[in-house]
């Protein structure tokens, strides 16, 4: 690491980002990612966010923070959004993502951030995503579900049809049927998911595709998803009390592996480290992938 690259770090405060050489630069990146894109930050973060930069934008960190708690500035991992990292069209080097972590330890007294890679020699506690490549054509990707995915998919009866869904629609779905056990966070959870999914439809990367019952004309479930050139999320997924005992969840989940099959795209499930969860994503094929928890306590 040599001291022109120190040198050249800055913090930048939101206010004073370039947000055009910004989402230039991520969208560039080899590791680029939707959830890192001034629009995203902007919508789950509002103005709450700072960026870290390495010389004329080409390395890029999004540092999204709480508001100023004594005095000091608090790093968090925003809800809806899994991990970020550093982004760059060129080469993150470990000496890059050294510089990068150090100063982010150095220079705050609390932080929870997720990223997607660990620099060499730093412990970092480990937590798992799982996805799935759709290189392959659906009959070969079938063939990789596990036999209760197979035997229920088969059981499932298809007297239903697929429909778009409006947005406002979607969250008072999602809010009934997710959240209703988590009333203390519910508002704000539901204010951010609507923000997020509001910013992705107008970038036209955002979909909600619902399932709606032929014979009662009632809807089932839905899911809310982002495509970009080469990943589909998974970013939000819920089903009614009957859709739930129709397994709508995983018919929903074999669509989008359907319709995308024999693509570049990598169906990404955002999560989970729920153990149930985890082995539910992974019986339609996927496999983990790692991410890193940077973490510094206060106290």
């Amino acid at each position: 690491m040599t001291n022109n690259m120190i040198a050249n770090l800055r913090l930048i405060a939101n206010k004073n980002i370039d947000k055009q050489k910004w989402d230039a630069t991520v969208t560039a990146a080899k590791n680029g990612s939707p959830f890192a894109a001034a629009w995203c930050l902007d919508a789950v973060c509002g103005s709450r966010w700072d960026a870290l930069v390495l010389g004329d934008y080409e390395w890029v960190c999004p540092l999204p923070y709480h508001r100023k708690k004594l005095f000091f500035k608090s790093l968090y991992q925003p809800l809806l959004v899994q991990k970020y990292g550093v982004y760059s069209q060129n080469d993150l080097t470990d000496d890059i993502l050294h510089l990068f972590y150090t100063f982010i330890i150095d220079s705050y007294k609390s932080v929870y951030l997720h990223w997607a890679m660990q620099p060499e020699g730093v412990n970092l506690a480990e937590r798992q995503n799982q996805i799935l490549p759709l290189q392959a054509n659906y009959e070969a990707l079938h063939a990789n579900f596990r036999r209760d995915h197979k035997t229920a998919l088969k059981k499932v009866m298809r007297d239903f049809e697929l429909v778009d869904y409006d947005v406002k629609s979607y969250l008072q779905l999602h809010e009934n049927t997710i959240l209703e056990e988590f009333d203390a966070n519910k508002k704000q959870y539901t204010l951010l998911h609507e923000r997020l999914i509001t910013a992705s439809l107008h970038q036209n990367i955002g979909h909600i595709i619902a399932i709606k019952s032929i014979v009662t004309q009632d809807i089932l479930g839905a899911v809310f998803y982002i495509k970009t050139k080469n990943r589909i999320y998974i970013v939000s997924c819920c089903t009614t009390e009957t859709g739930k005992k129709r397994r709508i969840t995983r018919v929903l989940h074999e669509y989008l592996i359907q319709k995308y099959a024999n693509s570049a795209f990598t169906l990404d499930f955002c999560g989970s480290m729920i153990a149930g969860i985890a082995e539910y994503n992974k019986g339609f094929g996927a496999t983990d992938e790692p991410y890193f928890v940077l973490q510094k306590k206060l106290f």
